[in-house]
């Protein structure tokens, strides 16, 4: 719903841990539970946090909308970052992104059939 409401019509989202777009009504990349996540392509083989932001840029990629809770649940991704990867994530969410929304319920106490935890970030 954030998304729909809030982010401007020509704006361009990553879904990462999040395969189900249906009622986004913005341009979207989702891999599904069988294709590796353009993200983690992406992460795992740039070589600094610039380099991972001129890949989402020619991507023409805006927003990442990332379901914490999936990786909070499995205690990481689903999908594996290499090491580097998860160096050039941690990088990159530091010097590129910023926080537009998050909601977050059925976390803490811990309750697995309910928990959501999503985050929209702006790419900088």
């Amino acid at each position: 719903q954030f998304i729909s409401a809030t982010l401007p019509a020509n704006s361009k989202i990553l879904f990462f841990e999040e395969h189900r777009g249906f009622y986004c009504d913005r341009e979207f990349v989702a891999a599904s539970p069988f294709v590796v996540s353009p993200f983690i392509s992406m992460a795992n083989s740039s070589t600094s946090a610039d380099e991972l932001l001129g890949k989402f840029k020619s991507a023409r990629i805006t927003h990442i909308m990332v379901n914490q809770a999936a990786i909070y649940l499995h205690g990481r991704p689903t999908t594996t970052l290499s090491e580097r990867g998860e160096k050039m994530f941690a990088q990159f969410r530091q010097q590129h992104l910023k926080l537009l929304f998050e909601k977050k319920s059925g976390i803490e106490p811990l309750d697995p059939m309910n928990a959501q935890w999503v985050q929209v970030l702006e790419i900088i």
